[in-house]
């Protein structure tokens, strides 16, 4: 009697759901969800194989102790802090995530971009000036703000993302400067800082980092204190670097010129949220749906990726 074929998961956007259905063909069962729903729970249950593209739904134990038959779990993406890595290792089930993909990441370009649009429109109240024009006002004198010619911009961060950001800041004329303890060699065209002459030496700084415990809370109420009046902030790599009630009073006290968040601590936030509720009343606070990363090009490649792989390791493992 034929083996029934394996029922595999993809969770994630529509927009990938061609690549994964033109790789996997007739060698699986697909169930397409976009996000968590009491019917992906139900499909997860029975399903082999698991293809992450959501990054948005926790995948706890408790979750995944359910999957009585899942053998493999791909994420395609680098970040994987929502996905309970010890517990899949403790059941056998093979997880694979981009992290370490480096041929493939390099070609990604869409978060150092984001970043750069952030830090752009940070620097030039780009949020207030639009607001006012559309109150009635032509004013540009009110919103006069510093060239970033000249400036200085820290890396926390000098991987992948951080050397194209570096880039970009080279490209404007930036003294470019980083802090990265993981990265050797040491890229070209960024002065090596340690971190307290990064923090204390910057007009702009931008995060760059995976989530770990030596990041979580990195930068907390001493780091912002000891920063320069007016210093720019943008974190595009994960909420929880950051002690968001420290960046609020910060920005409230005129330590933080301004903030452009991709990130937060809780995703999606409550609107009665403290971090929303700031953006809201303070247009120098810009946050984005944790989209840096989002582009079209991104999100079928790094779905077809793994896609392949979790098929491969499914068909190889029967």
């Amino acid at each position: 009697m034929a083996r029934k074929a394996a029922l595999i998961v993809y969770l994630g956007p529509s927009i990938a759901l061609p690549t994964v259905q033109r790789i996997i063909g007739e060698r699986a069962t697909l169930a397409h969800f976009e996000g968590d729903s009491e019917q992906f729970r139900l499909a997860l249950r029975t399903a082999e194989g698991l293809i992450d593209a959501s990054l948005m739904v926790r995948l706890n134990a408790s979750l995944l102790d359910r999957a009585r038959n899942l053998r493999a779990v791909t994420c395609a993406g680098t970040g994987s802090d929502h996905i309970d890595g010890p517990f899949l290792s403790s059941r056998g089930i093979m997880f694979s995530s981009l992290r370490d993909n480096t041929a493939l990441l390099e070609e990604f370009t869409g978060a150092a971009e984001l970043s750069w649009a952030l830090l752009m429109a940070c620097g030039r109240r780009l949020v207030e000036a639009s607001q006012d024009v559309l109150a009635g006002h032509w004013r540009r004198e009110q919103f006069a703000t510093a060239a970033l010619r000249s400036k200085t911009l820290g890396l926390i961060g000098c991987g992948r993302l951080g050397r194209q950001v570096a880039l970009y800041g080279e490209a404007f004329g930036m003294r470019v400067t980083g802090y990265d303890p993981l990265v050797d060699p040491w890229p070209q065209g960024i002065e090596r800082r340690t971190f307290d002459d990064l923090i204390e030496g910057s007009d702009y700084i931008s995060i760059h980092v995976h989530l770990s415990p030596e990041t979580r809370g990195m930068l907390s109420e001493d780091e912002f204190r000891r920063m320069r009046p007016g210093t720019i902030l943008i974190n595009t790599s994960r909420g929880a670097v950051i002690d968001e009630k420290a960046l609020i009073d910060a920005l409230e006290d005129g330590q933080l010129f301004a903030a452009g968040l991709d990130v937060l601590t809780n995703e999606p936030p409550a609107m009665s949220d403290a971090i929303t509720q700031c953006a809201r009343d303070n247009p120098r606070l810009i946050l984005t749906p944790h989209y840096g990363g989002f582009t079209t090009d991104a999100v079928c490649a790094s779905v077809a990726h793994s896609t392949e792989k979790l098929l491969t390791f499914l068909q190889a493992t029967k």
